[in-house]
């Protein structure tokens, strides 16, 4: 019992210091952004534009998605576990979206750029394909939280554009010529880590309390994994020249301890952690933890040597600068701030209702049938 007590205590003291430590994160987040918009974008890394805001935007949405995408699942039937869960899914998923479009505005430097693409959208382009996805569904995801009546086809559709945000964005990559980007399977891999990113978070948030959702981060973590090797044969067996320095310089060039340490801390640790029987609810969430810094260590590597080789010729030192660290940190801040901040407020009132409408309804034939006997 003392034991109980002292672990609930020590929960209830760590649950206190989230959203303080993540609203001061985001409160950094900002000030960063402002000191760019003050002296420019000297303050960020020269070597590569496309770098840790980015890869922070595209583990913002994906894990978004697939939360979208659980909730989805839990009203299917799916994964039943998750059907309590709805409006905690819709809650992170809308704070997700919002900590993502942060970090476009933080990529795009000025506010004018995101008016831009209302006023002169360019349909060609698969980035206002992905605004317009996204802003879909934020909208949908909101109208599916509020609504009063749940309606698993409408979070079902809700599914669908998330989906679509996922693959649009792979897509952006995928059709790009450039070595390493140029492939038909990051759409796939783009899926596959929204998953492992959404079931990540769960367990960090329960732990162990989710054995179902153990076994699917089982199961896609050396999938990635296995992904990222058939990429590496594939190109070196044809030959390709960009392809193997592409190999190079993920295993052994500048971007190795980048690569590794997603091999290593993002995939094998918490692989091993997730299997060891008797792990305690701490060491799930550590590997859920890990799993998401792998997966955005694994989009930071893809972004940055796809600008490698053809800009640089494969030899770039890239590390961001303090400025994009404290934006980056911002973002992620944000998304759990304004998650705890939605759980304090909104709570799940209205499962707790159905649920209790539920036992009554069930309790009312049988005080009845107990009426009618005696």
């Amino acid at each position: 019992m003392t034991n109980s007590a002292s672990n609930e205590a020590k929960r209830s003291t760590a649950g206190n210091l989230i959203l303080p430590v993540a609203g001061l994160l985001a409160v950094i987040g900002v000030a960063c952004w402002v000191v760019q918009l003050i002296v420019g974008p000297s303050v960020l890394a020269d070597t590569i534009p496309w770098g840790v805001y980015i890869a922070a935007f595209f583990l913002l949405a994906g894990a978004g998605s697939g939360l979208v995408m659980m909730a989805a699942a839990g009203d299917w039937g799916i994964l039943p576990a998750l059907k309590d869960w709805r409006r905690s899914l819709l809650i992170g998923a809308a704070a997700s979206y919002i900590a993502a479009g942060f970090m476009i505005l933080l990529d795009l430097g000025q506010p004018v750029r995101i008016y831009n693409f209302f006023v002169s959208p360019n349909f060609t382009s698969m980035f206002v394909w992905d605004f317009l996805f996204l802003l879909v569904t934020v909208v949908l995801v909101l109208i599916c939280f509020f609504r009063k009546e749940t309606s698993k086809w409408l979070l079902g559709l809700t599914a669908v554009t998330a989906l679509g945000i996922v693959l649009i964005e792979g897509w952006i990559l995928a059709v790009n010529p450039v070595t390493v980007w140029n492939s038909a399977l990051i759409p796939v891999v783009f899926l596959v880590e929204a998953i492992v990113v959404a079931v990540a978070v769960l367990l960090a948030a329960k732990g162990d309390a989710f054995e179902s959702l153990k076994k699917i981060l089982i199961g896609l973590l050396p999938l990635l994994l296995i992904f990222s090797l058939i990429e590496m044969f594939a190109g070196n067996y044809m030959g390709a020249s960009q392809e193997a320095a592409g190999t190079k310089l993920l295993l052994t060039g500048s971007l190795a301890p980048f690569y590794w340490g997603w091999v290593v801390l993002g995939v094998a640790l918490p692989f091993v952690l997730l299997l060891w029987k008797g792990a305690r609810a701490g060491a799930v969430k550590l590997a859920a933890v890990l799993a998401v810094c792998g997966v955005l260590l694994a989009k930071i590597n893809l972004l940055v040597a796809g600008q490698a080789l053809p800009f640089e010729g494969g030899t770039i030192g890239y590390f961001p600068s303090i400025v994009e660290i404290g934006g980056m940190l911002g973002g992620l801040g944000l998304a759990v701030f304004l998650f705890v901040l939605g759980k304090n407020f909104f709570g799940d009132a209205p499962a707790a209702v159905e649920a209790s409408a539920e036992t009554e309804e069930a309790k009312a034939p049988a005080e009845a049938e107990t009426e009618a006997e005696a």
